[in-house]
């Protein structure tokens, strides 16, 4: 997997691309909420337009969405965005917002990067 991190203020877009598994997206989530701008995050993008594969289970979206609820102890006012256009990687971009539904966080999926960045800014 390659990944970018680039923060907008307190506020990181991950630009992810190539084959993704979970260990990635675990990773990543370490990368964000170990980062000292994490509570004062406002959102979350992750941009997975350049993602080849997505080489999840559906355990391993629940394992994530529980590290996410988790951390929506210490910033409950997030708002995520997924932006994804293929269409099993939108399959399982729903899976989390389904897992996700009784967090505090807002979770939404986008097929445009310039959508899903006009919400978050909201």
């Amino acid at each position: 997997m390659g990944f970018t991190v680039e923060w907008e203020g307190n506020n990181p877009l991950l630009i992810l691309e190539g084959d993704i598994i979970f260990d990635d997206l675990y990773y990543l989530d370490g990368k964000i909420y170990g980062d000292s701008r994490f509570d004062l995050t406002q959102y979350i993008c992750y941009n997975m337009l350049e993602v080849n594969s997505l080489n999840v289970t559906k355990n391993d979206i629940a394992a994530i969405s529980a590290l996410d609820k988790s951390a929506s102890r210490w910033n409950a006012k997030i708002k995520l965005a997924i932006v994804v256009q293929d269409e099993h990687i939108r399959r399982e971009a729903l899976l989390y917002i389904d897992f996700m539904k009784d967090s505090s966080w807002e979770t939404k999926v986008f097929s445009a990067l310039n959508e899903a960045l006009d919400w978050c800014r909201k």
